[in-house]
């Protein structure tokens, strides 16, 4: 008797005999496991309900299936294994994922084809992306290639990161940043690279949205790039690509790994002094255009927190609990928390700033932070400060009333931070000397050497090639 054909959610582990009609969504290029001991190829299936699930191939099958399941191609799929997945990777609402092997039937469907439109695919938009910051959901994206940054690598604590970066337009004519990491730089990656100089258009999906270059995507262990994809909203990309390709050379030109702001783009508002901050008791959130810097050289940068609300527990990373404030299950995180002291003329303040707004500062997030101090190290403060000392920054602050040790006290946390400027040459070397009283004399004489030693085109080149991963190679 012929197996009854099925669809993916009434597919379970204890069924022994099933087939599905399935269309392929995704299928990464082979790559090796975390450990690096494994190989594994991800493919997305989705049935003709759109009901989708994830399948894996390992190992040597790799070879056995690289002519098989190609891209929007429909499939009669059977009798894969079938096992439960972990609920933090059960992307589908379907609480099962499948392992193809040799012992997997599967047939070319020619006579009842899947049409595309059951994938119901949907890009994530360039516009306010920086507003999508700190949002655990992944998100695909359809874009063209305008540039890339040489690919490289680091270490932090005992892990060797792997990096490459690119610069992405769409038809919002914004540039943003696709960070790959690790396995995913070196598989996914290569499609790009393979076809860089024809402005290749682009579907990457599952990337986290992340704080570097002020918004940027982030590839997570289950990215897929599909160059060129057969799909209408990539036609309809190709077709504007031709129409502006003037805009796509000129903008390919430009230097994008930068971490800058514009102040054009910033709300116009009363702009206080800290002298201001200070003394008015009445305003609990003011906007303060300032200098700032890292005193306090014995932070560790992060700290760990409930994974839902962020308060904190002194716990290790992982540990299970119930979160006394917001009450929920949930998993000790590490989150980024830096002291930092800011000034103006009229003043300093000393603060804290959590989050994608301390990665602004750090340019590393708090994983990276504890594995650091894991390996008995941490960020550079030197360093960073040198950097800080460049720039100038619009920041949104919040000024509440502690009693700490019986004693009523403010404290002040920034909400948002945004870097408006780089400070000239002149004025960098102005402000050192007006603050010289809280500058050691061994590092006043080497900023002074560093400004006078450069010319002002060398030196703006330096700030300029001085960011993330640069810094951070030299951090180690």
């Amino acid at each position: 008797m012929s197996t009854k054909m099925m669809f993916i959610k009434d597919v379970t582990s204890v069924i022994d005999s099933w087939k599905v009609r399935v269309i392929v969504e995704e299928k990464t290029q082979p790559r090796a496991s975390s450990g690096g001991s494994v190989q594994y190829q991800r493919l997305v299936l989705a049935d003709e309900t759109g009901q989708k699930v994830v399948a894996t191939i390992f190992g040597s099958d790799i070879g056995y299936f690289k002519d098989s399941f190609c891209l929007y191609n429909t499939y009669v799929v059977s009798n894969a294994k079938v096992k439960r997945c972990d609920p933090k990777y059960d992307k589908f609402n379907y609480p099962y994922q499948w392992t193809i092997n040799l012992k997997t039937a599967h047939n070319a469907e020619t006579e009842k084809c899947i049409a595309q439109s059951v994938l119901n695919l949907q890009f994530a938009t360039f516009i306010n992306l920086n507003e999508q910051i700190g949002n655990d959901n992944v998100v695909d994206i359809l874009a063209i290639v305008v540039d890339k940054k040489d690919q490289r690598s680091f270490t932090a604590g005992e892990k060797e990161y792997i990096v490459k970066e690119y610069a992405m337009v769409n038809e919002e004519k914004k540039v943003v940043i696709l960070t790959l990491w690790n396995a995913v730089a070196e598989s996914e990656g290569n499609i790009i690279d393979s076809a860089l100089d024809s402005y290749p258009v682009l579907r990457v999906s599952n990337l986290s949205v992340s704080a570097h270059y002020d918004g940027s995507f982030g590839s997570t262990p289950s990215t897929a790039v599909l160059l060129d994809p057969a799909i209408p909203e990539a036609d309809e990309l190709r077709i504007w690509r031709s129409s502006n390709l003037k805009y796509i050379v000129e903008t390919s030109s430009k230097d994008h790994f930068v971490h800058t702001e514009s102040s054009e783009s910033l709300p116009k508002e009363e702009i206080y002094s800290i002298e201001d901050v200070l003394k008015n008791e009445k305003v609990e959130k003011f906007t303060v255009q300032v200098n700032a810097k890292i005193v306090d050289l014995d932070q560790k940068f992060f700290y760990m927190a409930c994974g839902k609300c962020y308060s904190g527990i002194n716990a290790e990373h992982k540990y299970e609990y119930t979160c006394v404030s917001c009450k929920r299950s949930t998993k000790a995180e590490p989150r980024e928390k830096v002291h930092l002291n800011i000034f103006d003329q009229s003043g300093s303040l000393d603060v804290t700033v959590f989050g994608p707004q301390a990665i602004k500062i750090l340019q590393m997030d708090s994983v990276m932070c504890m594995d650091l101090c894991n390996a008995k190290s941490s960020p550079s403060v030197n360093r960073i400060n040198e950097t800080l000392s460049s720039e100038v920054f619009l920041m949104k602050i919040r000024k509440r009333k502690r009693t700490i040790g019986g004693i009523d006290q403010y404290v002040y946390a920034v909400g948002n931070l945004s870097r408006i400027e780089t400070v000239s040459k002149e004025k960098h070397d102005k402000d050192i000397l007006d603050r010289e009283e809280s500058i050691s004399p061994k590092n006043l004489e080497d900023s002074l050497l560093m400004t006078n030693v450069l010319n002002n085109k060398e030196r703006n080149k330096c700030v300029k090639n001085y960011i993330f991963f640069s810094k951070i190679s030299r951090l180690i």
